[in-house]
């Protein structure tokens, strides 16, 4: 009918992470379409998770990526894409990378971003 399924079940296949490996963790639609999970960095937390409950909290929080992605767990081109997204969604068109400052393009006027002075 192709309806998208209400939950993803995906294992961990981490050998060297003996509490992880072998683990199943159940995501709802707020986390995955049906095919892929629907988040490319972490940075909630850098800690084993102990429970599937823990793991949809974690996924399906409101916290923001870090204003400086230097703070991403895994900095990768994923990882940046899905921040500045997340970013430019909020009309939050600046965001660092250590020292050098992204810039995007809001393709509108954003009332509040400068003041007369500038």
């Amino acid at each position: 009918n192709g309806a998208t399924p209400s939950t993803m079940t995906v294992t961990i296949n981490d050998p060297s992470s003996p509490t992880q490996n072998g683990r199943a963790y159940t995501l709802s639609t707020k986390c995955n379409d049906g095919n892929r999970i629907l988040m490319a960095n972490s940075w909630w937390t850098n800690r084993p998770i102990d429970s599937n409950k823990e793991l949809t909290n974690m996924l399906e929080s409101s916290n923001e990526p870090p204003g400086d992605l230097v703070d991403l767990t895994h900095l990768h081109e994923p990882a940046i894409v899905h921040a500045l997204q997340f970013r430019y969604e909020r009309d939050e068109i600046y965001t660092n990378t250590g020292s050098i400052l992204l810039a995007l393009n809001p393709f509108k006027q954003l009332d509040g971003l400068y003041t007369q002075g500038m």
